[in-house]
């Protein structure tokens, strides 16, 4: 999907609100917040045309390598005990 940026000329009294609610938040700037303000808008329009509430949103972690090694070869990775022989003959069981 493209976007496309467009300038918005806003009110002292617009830009105060968008500060409050941007430190509120905790957003880098104003225009996230403006962002925001459209994203539930249009929520809220989907929601009264289909009766339907939005689902959850997915968080994506893209701070993580592309490539996770963990992930080919879990029995590769060190963990307690690794390398060790085992402490029971294999088939016993405790107790026995």
């Amino acid at each position: 999907m493209q976007t496309t940026e467009t300038q918005v000329e806003v009110s002292a009294e617009m830009e105060r609100r968008l500060e409050l609610l941007r430190k509120h938040y905790g957003l880098p700037n104003t225009t996230a917040v403006i962002e925001l303000l459209i994203s539930r808008q249009i929520e809220r329009s989907v929601y009264e045309m289909t009766g339907q509430r939005p689902g959850p949103r997915l968080a994506i972690d893209n701070t993580k390598d592309e490539h996770d090694a963990s992930r080919d070869h879990p029995e590769q990775l060190p963990g307690a005990g690794a390398g060790q022989p085992c402490a029971r003959p294999p088939g016993r069981t405790r107790g026995t």
